[in-house]
């Protein structure tokens, strides 16, 4: 292999890499869309394309051509492109390896065609969250609950033999673990991130006591088990679910769309409607093809996850188009610029003109979803910790040591009822969910800036054309953490997100 000797050498290098990696990754878009859709595209056909991609990537000292390359280069925007190469790469030894990615597929193909019994009959996912929702039938609920077990179980031995193989494979290229190599590709170290969700939950832990008991007294439960959360924190809502109809969905986005200057039939996003095993999924195969897959029902919540997903396509359909290896920014920024569009669900004038009603109302009804953010916040706060301790190897048993975290952040007893591993995360989505909490805190803070800016943060073209300069536009070519100071002014922290939650904050 003839290695490139100058910076023009290494442009044309790089640019020819990026486009055999960009066909490669439409390849495996569609086969992932088609997994979900059709049922074809299992694992045989996701395992033939990560052997492409292991050759395509693993193909002579790529990692350490682009090291050298950083210490030597010129041009800052080569230096960066680098920068990100090394990241992928660095990824890709441990992720493009034959005996993780094909465990991890098989896991997941399991996963996927995976049906819960609950009440004698075959359940969609989206059911079982509606159950422990709004079951008045406490034994339904549990029914519910633990309808996953049975899929934890099966996948368990095979869901930690695969983060054995991962901290293996991010051993030999210095990293303790697998969490480690991981949050370093997405610019994040533990330390930060423990820190963060440290922050967010004693900030908030004052709160969510408050609206636990609060809604337990009102629920006529001198306690709650896990399967009683959902339930008894949902509460007495002033607007049903039936006032956010699953019909209404896009009609809303479009609204909102055409609200901050676009014209929503002229964006390369479609969306349709399957039972997938989460919420959403923003699968851009091109920059003017860029697909979501749905599971919704009626309800606030499944507008604000579709927004989500439309932050998502937002942010792919406005990226640089000049770089490849530019266009997607690291994880945690991605989820928090699709949160940034979700956030805007949570504002009174938007609930108020959604649902025609009056404001009032509508800040009512966004004081009592606070109890459920709460819930969800934590629940996350406890899985990264599951996480963490499994790749660190100090959680001798899983089932246990998940209940007794739970118990600590959601305040519930103990249970030791298997459901870790029936997730898509661990095996399909490694090291991620933190994701979620960082979005969080990247909306919140971006959001408070709008409105301290411009005096308003609802859907508007002078404050859409703003988060598209500093955020999206720019791609990976900024370090995602860099855009966040410059537009909000301050490093990102989990102080707005508290505040935004009703915590202690000063």
């Amino acid at each position: 292999m003839n290695l490139p000797r100058n910076e023009e050498e290494l442009i044309g290098f790089l640019d020819n890499l990026e486009d055999s990696l960009e066909d490669l990754n439409v390849r495996y878009a569609e086969c992932l869309w088609k997994r979900y859709t059709t049922g074809e595209g299992g694992a045989e056909d996701l395992n033939r394309l990560d052997r492409e991609r292991a050759e395509l990537l693993g193909r002579g000292p790529y990692l350490e051509m682009v090291r050298e390359g950083m210490d030597r280069v010129g041009d800052p925007t080569l230096r960066r492109r680098l920068e990100v190469w090394e990241k992928v790469l660095l990824r890709s030894r441990v992720e493009s390896r034959e005996d993780i990615f094909a465990l991890r597929n098989e896991i997941t193909d399991r996963i996927i065609s995976f049906r819960p019994v609950v009440g004698g009959k075959e359940r969609e996912i989206s059911e079982l969250r509606d159950i422990l929702r709004r079951a008045d039938d406490r034994g339904l609920r549990r029914e519910a609950w633990e309808a996953m077990a049975p899929l934890s179980e099966e996948m368990a031995p095979r869901t930690l033999s695969l983060i054995h193989a991962r901290n293996r494979a991010a051993g030999e290229y210095g990293f303790d673990t697998f969490v480690d190599l991981s949050l370093a590709c997405d610019d994040l170290d533990r330390t930060a991130v423990e820190g963060l969700l440290e922050e967010l939950v004693t900030l908030t832990e004052e709160t969510y006591r408050e609206l636990l008991a609060g809604a337990c007294r009102a629920a006529g439960l001198p306690s709650c088990e896990p399967w009683d959360l959902a339930y008894v924190l949902e509460g007495e809502s002033p607007l049903p679910d039936e006032a956010f109809p699953r019909d209404g969905i896009l009609d809303a986005i479009h609204a909102f769309l055409a609200a901050c200057g676009l014209d929503p039939g002229s964006l390369p996003i479609e969306v349709h409607y399957y039972d997938i095993p989460f919420g959403g999924l923003c699968v851009p195969v091109r920059p003017e093809d860029i697909r979501i897959l749905a599971n919704p029902r009626d309800g606030h919540q499944y507008y604000a996850t579709l927004f989500h997903e439309y932050g998502h396509a937002l942010h792919a359909a406005f990226a640089p188009r000049d770089v490849y290896i530019f266009r997607r920014d690291p994880g945690p920024f991605s989820e928090g610029m699709a949160e940034v569009l979700g956030f805007f669900t949570r504002y009174p004038e938007w609930v108020a003109r959604t649902a025609g009603t009056d404001l009032a109302t509508a800040r009512a009804f966004l004081d009592s979803s606070l109890g459920r953010r709460l819930y969800g916040l934590r629940s996350l706060a406890a899985q990264v910790r599951l996480e963490y301790g499994l790749y660190d190897g100090s959680v001798a048993d899983p089932d246990r040591v998940c209940g007794e975290i739970e118990a600590a952040l959601l305040h519930v007893a103990v249970n030791t009822t298997p459901r870790w591993a029936a997730s898509p995360f661990p095996s399909g989505y490694p090291v991620y969910r933190q994701n979620y909490i960082i979005a969080a805190a990247i909306a919140a803070q971006t959001h408070a800036y709008l409105r301290r800016e411009f005096g308003r943060a609802e859907a508007d073209p002078e404050i859409f054309a703003r988060l598209r300069e500093v955020y999206w536009e720019p791609g990976a070519r900024v370090p995602w953490q860099e855009k966040v100071r410059e537009l909000t002014g301050k490093d990102l922290s989990a102080a707005d997100l508290a505040r935004e939650l009703g915590g202690d904050v000063e």
